[in-house]
């Protein structure tokens, strides 16, 4: 999770230095959906674990994250993860 969050950071630097939008790196969805899978994945294994109000807003701020970079993409690929 740090990682996702220190890549966001850097990519919204990059933005900023250059003065406008950039091209997001392909690794940050991969990133995402692996943060996201893992918080569905904990929901899953321990749906009574403590945190959960802290675990559900984590979940919500990654997937507005990944809607937000990659309006195209479909939050499939983090949720069928856990799946396959």
């Amino acid at each position: 999770m740090n990682r996702v969050l220190d890549d966001v950071g850097s990519h919204y630097e990059r933005c900023l230095e250059s003065g406008k939008r950039q091209s997001v790196p392909p690794t940050l969805a991969v990133d995402l959906d692996a943060a996201i899978a893992r918080i569905i994945a904990d929901f899953a294994a321990d749906p009574g674990a403590p945190g959960y109000k802290l675990r559900k807003g984590a979940l919500h701020a990654l997937i507005g994250l990944k809607l937000s970079l990659f309006p195209d993409a479909t939050l499939d690929d983090a949720a069928g993860s856990t799946n396959g």
